[in-house]
């Protein structure tokens, strides 16, 4: 499988890597984990932070209709990565899932700049669904 080089050290598989715009379009498909609880078919979002930093946003649906996620952080230093796990992150929507992600890692590592990929971000979910969102009033 071919791979998509976000940064030295992060490597997902080239056919799972998407814009913010085409992420907002998509349909996630709900799998089941591995043995391990870990989805391998996750989709990521490529998240431009700021100089020094890689870092892309993993989801995965669940058959049971949960949404989970997991962050890649790579700075010139160290990586930090955790793979999309059936215990971490779960949320009720693909939107909240998403936003949930971009709040966590903004926590999580203190990385400035992600307000305006999140008002990027709530502008195409808003244009694709055609609706308010409550989460983004």
């Amino acid at each position: 499988m071919k791979a998509r080089k976000i940064h030295p050290m992060i490597f997902v598989p080239a056919d799972r890597v998407f814009s913010i715009k085409d992420f907002a379009q998509m349909d996630i498909q709900a799998t089941d984990p591995n043995e391990c609880g870990v989805f391998t078919d996750a989709v990521y979002v490529n998240i431009p932070v700021r100089y020094g930093y890689a870092c892309a946003l993993g989801m995965a649906k669940s058959r049971q209709g949960a949404y989970h996620i997991s962050y890649h952080l790579a700075t010139s230093t160290g990586c930090n990565t955790c793979g999309v796990s059936a215990s971490k992150g779960t949320f009720g929507s693909q939107e909240e899932a998403f936003v949930g992600g971009l709040e966590y890692i903004k926590r999580l590592f203190k990385v400035d700049g992600l307000w305006r990929y999140i008002a990027e971000a709530k502008r195409e979910f808003f244009k694709h669904h055609h609706k308010q969102l409550s989460l983004f009033d």
